[in-house]
């Protein structure tokens, strides 16, 4: 892996950590009972089944075997660079990478460098030796093919297949 492929992880990280919190937040999970109605007024006092699934409305609930696979590779992804950022970079390191990459509003390292105090060429060179540490550590981390959407002009329609 070279640092171009680092930076490609780094540049979807927070695509990747959103994708595993809605698989997390929304994967179906069926749960299934007993309903009694013997204390009911009207109720037949028969035991009766019940099923109730909680998932996505748009799908029902259900995800596919391409959905859990999708979520263990963006899973591995976001777990390995947390813990690269937090076990293998020094502090500065780990600060420059957060700030660049791993934030919602980035920081250009000019403005890293004012906020630590620092000279420019410092935070750049702590940056440079960061993705070098991080080139390393995940070495075997695959970047996943994320599915393109057709592009839709302005006049065009979207028609799914």
């Amino acid at each position: 892996m070279d640092k171009g492929k680092v930076q490609e992880l780094l540049k979807n990280y927070l695509s990747y950590k959103q994708a595993v919190l809605n698989y997390e937040n929304y994967v179906a999970q069926p749960a299934a009972g007993v309903a009694n109605y013997d204390a009911m007024p009207g109720g037949s006092g028969a035991p009766e089944l019940f099923f109730r699934n909680q998932g996505r409305m748009a799908d029902m609930g259900f995800t596919s075997a391409l959905d859990r696979y999708d979520y263990d590779m963006y899973k591995a992804i976001v777990s390995a660079i947390d813990y690269t950022v937090q076990q293998v970079l020094s502090d500065d390191e780990a600060f420059v990478i957060k700030n660049k990459w791993m934030v919602r509003n980035t920081m250009e390292l000019y403005k890293i460098a004012i906020v630590k105090d620092r000279d420019e060429s410092t935070i750049r060179r702590w940056h440079k030796e960061a993705l070098m540490k991080m080139t390393i550590a995940l070495m075997f981390i695959k970047a996943p093919d994320i599915e393109q959407m057709p592009k839709c002009t302005e006049n065009a329609r979207y028609v799914p297949a």
